[in-house]
């Protein structure tokens, strides 16, 4: 999926970008809410994870480039979600050296923004651990709703949800 927004390019992962992408997946204060927190990545590791989540051009790892520089300053992914047709989770990771700038309000709305054009996707779905409560503040100030929350890795995670209806 390429789309991009004033500040932002958003383009598929290729293994020219895995360089750029372990200068943010190695850092703990970035990886604290992802997933079991690991932040002690591999080239080999990276790139054995995204080969896993590509499945087609809206599906998979993209990066997060600034228009002006070209430099990657993170990672957005969609997901499938199992059986679903008109829903995908999203997940992104900014790395610091580029936090509270706005980046991931205009990475959301710019994605937004691009499947309503498209009219197959109803809803999104993106999830966060509770204590991350900039994400959080992030997708509720864009109209996501929460709709769960459970225990994951130890972890409260907390499910939010955004529909086209």
């Amino acid at each position: 999926m390429n789309f991009s927004t004033t500040r932002l390019i958003i383009t598929p992962f290729t293994e020219n970008h895995a360089d750029d992408f372990l200068d943010f997946y190695n850092k703990e204060l970035v990886m604290k809410f992802i997933g079991k927190g690991c932040f002690n990545w591999t080239k080999e590791q990276l790139l054995l994870k995204i080969s896993k989540l590509f499945t087609n051009e809206l599906f998979g790892v993209h990066t997060i480039q600034l228009v002006e520089s070209n430099e990657i300053i993170g990672e957005f992914s969609v997901f499938k979600i199992a059986d679903e047709t008109d829903k995908v989770e999203i997940g992104y990771i900014i790395n610091d050296k580029h936090w509270n700038k706005g980046y991931a309000t205009e990475l959301i709305q710019g994605f937004l923004a691009s499947l309503k054009k498209q009219n197959t996707i109803k809803t999104i779905t993106a999830r966060a651990n509770v204590e991350n409560n900039v994400s959080v503040h992030i997708c509720k100030s864009l109209g996501f709703i929460l709709t769960d929350e459970k225990v994951v890795n130890d972890k409260t995670q907390i499910t939010l949800e955004y529909y086209f209806y």
